[in-house]
């Protein structure tokens, strides 16, 4: 197979830096991860500096938005002579202006791949028979020059083949998507919402309409004005949030003191363009889009993910979106009154409300997650660089039959799980084999392929071989192309097994060589033995610190060219402090009884190699000094374990009313949560791989303190983001506790400084792209 070594480049067009910054972002983003060379072209604007800190090229081009012949001229040569310069492969197009000039230009230009995304066609039932028959004349001279055509919804590609603009054969669905994680309604506590529309000067016993798109007639404002007007009659407690940019150089642009016209100035807020909408979105009872005109609009597809009620125009684009009745309402464009009237039904009825809402949830993660989208740009991108370069820019993940080995379910749920996302939004059919536990419903629910194969955390002979002739039996039936394990027991037996059956590609991660300190001689030796068979049936291992891969090749357990050092990843929105307000953090202090104390948190299963009882003996020695400290643990009981502890061993050494236990029973769901009332994180551990907790507590702020062994050394720099002390020592735990809790602004700098160590370094989905990459390297090795 030949591939290509330059990166590909390519060149998306847009009219306005406002496209590329909100709609075109995050694609660009995504095809830079996947190593393409990115550029885009628009008119200049604001966000620029932000489109180019994002790690795209942007050149400025002023294209209008209006007809304007003698500036479209010099836009179209201006566009020729930057084609030509830059010797793009793929310029891909978006928008009427851009796309009409974009097309012609890259032609002319000699650009190879030329490709065309139609947002929504600019003429519809409304448009008079001269815009129809322009518009369809320079489109149709327009898509002779595209190699392909995407169009965001189904109604306009029959409009195409119609109106005989493009062959059928040049047109594929493409659909939209937004961030479906961004967008999610559980990042957003109802303290967030209270200090939100706070914020804003909303009194909190209001209802809130909101609307976001231009500030034009085209998207409906007058009608819902007029439709507002009657609502506040029956609803006096409700105000509208208009969230969008005033656009004056629009026809049909109108000024926000309109609403005077209305009489409804009182309950009308315009926010104008906003960056934080997921936010706003959060504050809404009903979402509305009264637009005359939409290609597939995602607004509405961003309010579905956020679990509101929709109501929308039905026309072509919404009418993909909203199945009527059911995740929204559909009404007649330029009908006010029926709008009322849908207003009038969601707020009269809350429970049906909230039953459509549910709905558009789950059609958005099912329909419109823009991974899925992002995909099938790739796929296309691929297909034509085969096609018309013959090169293959990438071996494709699609299709693959990957297997990932754990030795218990847990595992799978708080550790590898976003992983097993992403590769199914990479169209990856995800298998996962291990012992079953009460997670494996949960997993099933999520999409996954579940095979129960036990796996006993000890070293059990009988037992062991048993689940090494299950797996290789699993391995033949199923045929995987990829098996990737983790764990140890896991990683050794599923390493041997799918060998043995003959997978194509071995893979497994190590989260720290179980060579601990309290390890009998004896064992350790066997541990390292099984180290080095297993090695020698696996193509790659991942490990997580420097510090073990220079003791795995010292030890001869890898050959260096196996061995790659690969961090864990973190889900920095989800562990982001500013996600949590004071009054949330206040509040949840006060369910635990804990308000006017300094929090000394940790997490950490409950067993003595963590660290659990110098973290005892060093809190007495706190509470000496700082009275009103506690300890806030989440320590999930391991009874498989022999170093497990019972939770009356708080008793034993007198902690018992200054400590609370979460998750001894039940692991939580809601970490993040319990890191924001932390004043300061600490984890005495005996032995770390790199911990996924310490790198979670730094996400949130908090300043850490650690024990200086491989694993937390690689997250902690000593008196920078955070504080290391020796094994096994209190008194310097102590010490280095108190310290934190006696300078709080100390506190705070090395917080922040943790945060943005973990940005650069541990984001899980650059992790997430780096695993993608090896797996596609080491494919392509196999089928050389």
């Amino acid at each position: 197979m030949q591939i290509k070594s330059k990166k590909i480049k390519i060149c998306h067009v847009a009219s306005v830096d406002i496209t590329v910054k909100f709609l075109l972002l995050p694609q660009l983003k995504f095809l830079i991860n996947d190593g393409y060379d990115v550029s885009a072209v628009c008119s200049g604007g604001k966000w620029i500096k932000d489109i180019e800190n994002q790690g795209v090229k942007v050149k400025t081009i002023k294209i209008t938005r209006k007809i304007t012949p003698i500036s479209d001229l010099v836009s179209f040569f201006r566009l020729f002579l930057y084609f030509r310069k830059e010797k793009f492969d793929i310029v891909h197009v978006h928008t009427p202006k851009a796309g009409v000039l974009g097309q012609i230009a890259a032609k002319l230009a000699g650009v190879p791949i030329i490709i065309n995304t139609i947002h929504g066609l600019y003429f519809n039932k409304v448009s008079s028979p001269f815009q129809k028959i322009f518009f369809i004349f320079v489109k149709k001279i327009a898509a002779k020059c595209s190699d392909l055509i995407f169009s965001q919804n189904r109604e306009d590609i029959n409009t195409l083949i119609e109106a005989k603009i493009a062959k059928s054969e040049k047109i594929k669905y493409l659909g939209n998507g937004v961030d479906i994680e961004k967008f999610n309604s559980k990042r957003f506590s109802n303290e967030f919402i209270l200090n939100k529309k706070k914020e804003l000067g909303i009194d909190s016993g209001f209802k809130i309409i909101g609307a976001v798109g231009r500030l034009v007639k085209e998207k409906g404002y007058l009608e819902l004005f007029a439709a507002f007007k009657k609502v506040l009659n029956k609803f006096p407690q409700t105000m509208l949030l208009a969230i969008g940019p005033e656009e004056p150089e629009k026809k049909d642009a109108f000024p926000p003191a309109i609403i005077k016209d209305y009489d409804i100035e009182k309950n009308v807020i315009f926010l104008g363009e906003r960056t934080d909408v997921d936010e706003l979105y959060s504050l809404m009872d009903v979402f509305v889009l009264p637009s005359h005109r939409e290609g597939f609009p995602r607004t509405v597809i961003e309010a579905m993910a956020m679990k509101r009620p929709i109501i929308a125009t039905d026309i072509r684009g919404c009418q993909e979106a909203i199945d009527n009745g059911k995740n929204g309402i559909l009404f007649s464009a330029k009908d006010s009154e029926k709008l009322y009237n849908a207003i009038t039904f969601l707020l009269e009825n809350p429970e049906k409300s909230d039953n459509m809402a549910e709905f558009a949830r789950e059609k958005a993660e099912k329909e419109f997650n823009e991974e899925l989208v992002f995909f099938k740009i790739k796929k296309e991108y691929e297909r034509l660089l085969d096609k018309k370069l013959h090169c293959k820019k990438n071996i494709l993940l699609d299709e693959l039959k990957i297997c990932h080995i754990t030795t218990v379910d847990i595992t799978v749920r708080f550790i590898v799980l976003d992983f097993l996302r992403f590769l199914k939004s990479q169209n990856c059919k995800v298998f996962i084999a291990c012992s079953f536990g009460k997670w494996a419903t949960f997993l099933e629910k999520e999409g996954f392929s579940l095979h129960n194969i036990k796996m006993t955390r000890r070293i059990t002979p009988i037992s062991d071989l048993v689940s090494l002739i299950k797996l290789f039996l699993y391995f033949k039936k199923e045929k995987f192309d990829i098996v990737h394990t983790y764990t140890p027991k896991a990683g050794v037996l599923g390493r041997i097994a799918a060998k043995l059956a003959g997978v194509p590609a071995v893979i497994h991660t190590s989260y720290g060589f179980y060579i601990g300190v309290q390890i009998p001689p004896a064992t350790r030796r066997l541990i390292i033995f099984a180290e080095k068979i297993a090695s020698h049936f696996c193509d790659l291992l991942f490990s997580q610190n420097m510090e073990d891969i220079e003791w795995a090749i010292a030890k001869k357990v890898v050959a260096p060219k196996k061995i790659k050092l690969l961090t864990y990843g973190i889900d920095v929105a989800r562990f982001d402090p500013l996600r949590f307000s004071e009054d949330f953090v206040l509040n949840k202090k006060k369910e635990l009884g804990i308000e006017n104390k300094l929090i000394i948190g940790m997490i950490g299963r409950f067993v003595e190699e963590k660290g659990y009882l110098d973290l005892f003996n060093a809190f007495k020695i706190v509470k000496n000094k700082i009275p009103n400290a506690v300890l806030l643990l989440v320590a999930p009981l391991d009874k498989e374990k022999e170093d497990a502890l019972d939770k009356s061993i708080l008793e034993e050494y007198g902690i018992e009313n200054d400590t609370i236990l979460l998750g001894y029973n039940q692991e939580l769901d809601n970490i993040e949560e319990i890191y924001s009332l932390m004043d300061i994180f600490v984890l005495p551990s005996y032995r770390e791989g790199l911990s996924m907790s310490l790198l979670e507590a730094q996400a949130m702020k908090k300043p850490v303190i650690a024990t200086d062994i491989r694993g937390c050394r690689e997250s902690v720099q000593d008196s920078k983001t955070g504080v290391l002390v020796p094994l096994k020592n209190p008194g310097k735990l102590a010490e280095a506790i108190i310290f934190f809790l006696s300078n709080l602004q100390k506190a705070v700098i090395t917080g922040e400084a943790g945060r943005k160590m973990v940005l650069e370094k541990f984001d899980e989905r650059i992790i997430f792209d780096r695993i993608k990459e090896e797996y596609k390297n080491l494919l392509k090795k196999k089928t050389k």
